[in-house]
């Protein structure tokens, strides 16, 4: 049923599944520790607001096995799909036993909020390396702008990641034409440079 080729990809999702799983039950304890300074914090207007907002990742952090336990369905049966029908029902099996891993890796994050933070972390970094990928060829040099495209979406800006991606691309090509405009001309007035002083000579 299961072929060497995909036993790096069930033994990555298995860490990371039980990376993830340990680091809810942190969160489990932590916030359960101080479930009731998260009530106390609701009886005053000022810190109401404050109290929502753990209460809110509280509720998360203890219904998100839930919605693991919906996307561990979907991966198992996929898993259990591979090597019983035809080489393309594989792969689709395959796909969908890696996007359920993959989306019950995540699921915390999105309903945490962790993968905003994340994707703001993808986003300047995507800035600060832009000038390394400036001078590759090929799709090496559009990294910083899938780097931007991603972090848009984990962020949660939906259309307005193509549109910050697309500037982002634009003002990265117009940068790099306009430092290679720039160093042809100081290159032409080098050689006039050049030649001025060989006729004085």
């Amino acid at each position: 049923m299961t072929s060497p080729f995909y036993l790096p990809y069930y033994f990555v999702g298995v860490i990371a599944f039980l990376a993830v799983c340990a680091l809810r039950y942190v969160l489990v304890l932590i916030l359960g520790a101080i479930f009731p300074f998260t009530i106390f914090l609701f009886f005053f207007d000022w810190t109401r607001s404050v109290g929502a907002k753990l209460m809110r990742y509280t509720l998360m952090a203890i219904f998100v096995p839930v919605l693991q336990a919906i996307f561990l369905i979907i991966s198992l049966n996929g898993v259990a799909s591979i090597g019983t029908t035809d080489p393309w029902s594989n792969m689709a099996a395959v796909g969908v036993a890696l996007a359920g891993i993959a989306l019950i890796i995540i699921s915390p994050l999105i309903m945490l909020g962790i993968m905003k933070w994340i994707g703001g972390l993808l986003v300047g970094l995507s800035f600060a390396f832009s000038s390394i990928f400036a001078h590759t060829g090929g799709l090496l040099k559009h990294i910083p702008t899938t780097g931007v495209l991603l972090g848009g979406l984990m962020m949660g800006e939906g259309h307005g990641a193509v549109s910050l991606a697309a500037t982002f691309m634009f003002l990265h090509e117009l940068e790099h034409r306009s430092e290679a405009v720039a160093k042809k001309r100081l290159e032409q007035l080098s050689e006039r440079e050049t030649q001025v002083g060989h006729k004085s000579i």
